[in-house]
């Protein structure tokens, strides 16, 4: 895929995603978290502590990411890697589709489909 997106967002951290954006050609993967436009009603000062929150938050998810790959052998190497506050989190317009996955309930987790 060249020039293609994704954004995942967690319940939890409404109105933020996590937006990848791959280059196959040159074989990278940028990953950055992103807030909708319109999103919240904080305060400015309010919003840069809740952006750095959020990106503490998904650093340390990717970081979790990056260690089960290296355990399974998976090549990668970090080309550049921003501090939490380090920059201003960009602002993005709200996507239409949201797609979620089916939350299954606790007594079908583990049970194959036959169950």
């Amino acid at each position: 895929m060249e020039g293609g997106q994704l954004q995942i967002s967690k319940a939890s951290t409404s109105p933020y995603h996590i937006s990848f954006s791959i280059e196959s050609s040159q074989q990278s993967l940028e990953a950055k978290v992103v807030r909708e436009a319109g999103g919240d009603s904080l305060s400015d000062t309010d919003r840069k502590i809740r952006d750095r929150e959020v990106e503490e938050d998904w650093c340390a998810d990717f970081a979790r990411a990056l260690a089960a790959a290296k355990s399974k052998k998976v090549n990668w190497r970090v080309f550049q890697n921003k501090k939490p506050g380090e920059e201003m989190v960009p602002i993005v317009e709200p996507k239409i589709e949201k797609f979620a996955r089916p939350r299954m309930s606790a007594s079908r987790r583990g049970r194959s489909l036959g169950d």
